[in-house]
């Protein structure tokens, strides 16, 4: 790259991060109010004593990346199913190497605040960027909404001219790794000096990465890497965008190596409508609603006051301990007053809050579980299951995002000629074979497999949720047809199936309870037939009155507005849900 060329796409780079300041500044203030003014280095001067926020964004990454992602590959070629086969179990077995469940966590928090951007590609060096890196393995890493750049010229994503991000690298692995040019020309830097606008990143609310003569142990170079999808190259710069320390061609998959999140689409815009901003108002003034009664409460004060020369009397009271019995002359003459304390109609408000902040959050009471909402528990799980299309549709967005980070990690190992991964096929119950996938394992062209990201995997499943999955497989699918799987050769383990449910169970007790021994084999002639002793069973309907959080949010408003409340109202309150 010449050095008008240089010039130039330095200055679009600088003029693409100087116009999205405002777009960083906004998320930086949504991870500020998620954190709260306790956090560490926060700079929020108002308390958060109902942090709302935090409690939206935890469900959320809760309910769209709480699983283990799991991969899917197939193929329409009969002959290439096997090698489908082992292309899945190397690619699970490298996004397990690489921790991207917990990136996925990440960058789905991300998302809500913001972007959510994760670049895939393949290490160069060992330990250039962490100490926990191996040169020439695939890699999906987190970039920062702080170091993030693309064309904001661009009409949509695919007509970017140039897309990157800023890093830090080891000074000493950059010098050893002969990687790149011009290093001489550089300086060491204090991180963000050159382009960081006045506003803190969020990162600075626990780190210390602004100030220039911060102390370090090792030295650091901030690089700026720079994708050009027209002319299929990848550039790297200085961190003030003058030299050219690298260049080479990408030879990665069409689309690059930068994957983004999304969830609230804007028409015609590149940004997003992060559901943080759509929180952001509500979050706030229900602080500044609690924070006021919060104040209330602590001006309220109870007196004793008395009339002139009713001191002693009132010095009685006052040192009196419960129970005792005092004179006094005249108890017109001492009297407890109170002054202060939370308003009634304030407290009806902040009670009313919290409905509305649900309802434009998505229904978190049902999402989170908060508490029941319906009257019976298959009513709450449908409601659970119907609890909005928002969540439907970021799960979705989440796991496709999720599919083309896959994708893209077997392009690099499908890519790879020395690639070597010990992996471990199971055959049956009991036959455990030691393979790799390697070179040899490769069949086709990579476009003949579909690779994406199994929906399901990307939501946590307690044990009793599985066991309870178990029970209807076994009720809907293995006991009507039991007669005729034996007809095909297909045997239920009960020793494997008990063991299982004692695991998910949490009952090891039960391994103990039961004896595992050799199968007894029936007779020919059949074996005794155990009669089942007759049963009696009485089914008794009683109807009780629902007692939802809903409910008793509404009596509780009614209260404090001092409305009286009704028998039924009355006891809705402090009952066990």
């Amino acid at each position: 790259m010449n050095a008008t060329a240089t010039q130039r796409l330095g200055d679009a780079v600088r003029d693409a991060h100087k116009w999205l300041d405002e777009f960083r500044r906004k998320s930086q203030e949504f991870v500020r109010l998620y954190a709260g003014k306790e956090y560490a280095m926060s700079d929020l001067m108002q308390e958060t004593p109902v942090n709302s926020m935090e409690l939206a964004a935890s469900i959320y990454t809760y309910k769209l990346a709480s699983g283990i992602p799991q991969a899917m590959v197939t193929t329409e070629y009969r002959k290439l199913r096997p090698h489908a086969e082992m292309l899945r179990m190397a690619l699970d077995y490298l996004c397990n190497g690489i921790d991207l469940h917990d990136t996925i966590e990440e960058v789905v928090l991300d998302a809500i605040f913001g972007f959510g951007i994760v670049k895939v590609g393949i290490n160069a060096a060992t330990n250039l960027k962490g100490f926990s890196e191996d040169g020439g393995q695939p890699f999906a890493e987190r970039v920062s909404q702080d170091d993030f750049v693309f064309d904001t010229t661009a009409e949509s994503w695919k007509k970017c001219q140039f897309v990157g991000n800023r890093f830090s690298v080891d000074a000493e692995a950059a010098r050893k790794s002969k990687l790149y040019k011009n290093l001489d020309k550089i300086d060491l830097a204090g991180y963000g000096t050159t382009l960081q606008s006045g506003d803190r990143p969020a990162s600075d609310l626990s780190t210390d990465r602004s100030a220039q003569d911060a102390s370090k142990y090792r030295e650091r170079f901030i690089f700026w890497e720079i994708w050009l999808p027209y002319e299929r190259k990848i550039v790297t710069m200085d961190e003030g965008l003058e030299h050219v320390l690298k260049e080479q061609d990408w030879t990665g998959p069409d689309d690059g190596p930068y994957i983004i999140l999304r969830f609230g689409k804007v028409p015609g815009n590149i940004c997003p409508l992060a559901p943080a901003a759509v929180w952001a108002d509500m979050h706030m003034f229900i602080q500044r609603v609690w924070h006021k009664i919060c104040n209330q409460a602590d001006r309220q004060k109870t007196m004793t006051a008395f009339a002139g020369g009713s001191k002693e009397d009132a010095e009685r009271v006052r040192d009196g301990a419960d129970g005792d019995v005092i004179h006094v002359q005249d108890m017109r003459n001492v009297q407890e007053v109170r002054y202060g304390g939370p308003d009634a109609q304030m407290l009806a408000l902040a009670t009313g809050l919290d409905p509305v902040f649900s309802r434009i959050a998505g229904n978190l009471d049902v999402a989170g579980g908060l508490s029941p909402m319906g009257q019976t528990a298959t009513q709450d799980a449908i409601l659970n299951q119907n609890s909005g299309t928002r969540f439907e549709k970021m799960a979705d967005s989440v796991t496709l995002f999720v599919g083309r980070i896959m994708k893209h990690l077997a392009w690099w190992m499908w890519t790879d000629p020395y690639i070597n991964l010990p992996l471990v096929k199971r055959i049956g119950k009991t036959v455990e074979i030691e393979v790799s996938f390697n070179q040899r394992q490769k069949a086709g062209d990579f476009m003949d497999y579909a690779i994406k990201v199994s929906p399901y995997s990307m939501t946590r499943k307690t044990p009793q949720q599985t066991l309870q999955a178990l029970t209807q497989i076994f009720q809907m699918f293995i006991q009507p047809y039991m007669e005729l799987a034996l007809q095909q050769g297909i045997e239920l383990d009960l020793h494997e199936l008990f063991r299982y449910v004692a695991r998910l169970a949490d009952i090891p007790e039960l391994n103990g309870i039961l004896t595992y021994g050799d199968p007894v084999v029936q007779p020919p002639d059949g074996g005794i037939e155990i009669q089942k002793p007759p049963t009696h069973s009485i089914y008794e309907r009683v109807s009780r009155p629902a007692t939802n959080y809903g409910n008793e949010r509404t009596a509780l408003s009614k209260a404090f507005s001092g409305q009286g409340l009704t028998e039924r109202e009355a006891g809705m309150i402090g009952r066990p849900r």
